[in-house]
């Protein structure tokens, strides 16, 4: 058992949402402090969509076989208007966060240095 070390999140926040309880050992810490430390700044709750992704889920919901999701590197934070969307890009590129996916109601943040570096993608 893990103990929570975040002031505004807890790691069932990053749960896969298949309810296979993957979590407490696949989530990137870096990650995470980040997000806090984000949190603090916002000063508003950040809701977290979508942490990790355990295999048959991601593929499930057709999730990128290279996905971030499944090594803990990345989540999706519910982005519920326009103006918290902004904040949130400027925050994110203010930050060097060199990967950003942007959906209608939320945000795909990831840190997977495996990945390719310096984009921002929109989903339809």
């Amino acid at each position: 058992m893990t103990i929570d070390k975040w002031k505004y999140f807890k790691l069932d926040e990053f749960a896969c949402p298949c309810g296979c309880g993957r979590h407490y050992d696949k989530m990137d810490h870096e990650l995470i402090d980040f997000l806090d430390m984000m949190r603090g700044d916002y000063g508003y709750p950040i809701i977290i969509n979508s942490g990790y992704r355990c295999p048959s889920y991601n593929t499930t919901i057709g999730g990128s076989m290279q996905s971030a999701h499944m090594r803990g590197m990345a989540a999706d934070l519910h982005c519920p208007d326009s103006a918290t969307r902004f904040w949130m890009v400027d925050y994110l590129i203010a930050s060097e966060i060199k990967r950003i996916g942007i959906g209608s109601n939320f945000l795909h943040i990831d840190i997977d240095w495996r990945l390719p570096q310096g984009v921002i993608w929109t989903y339809s």
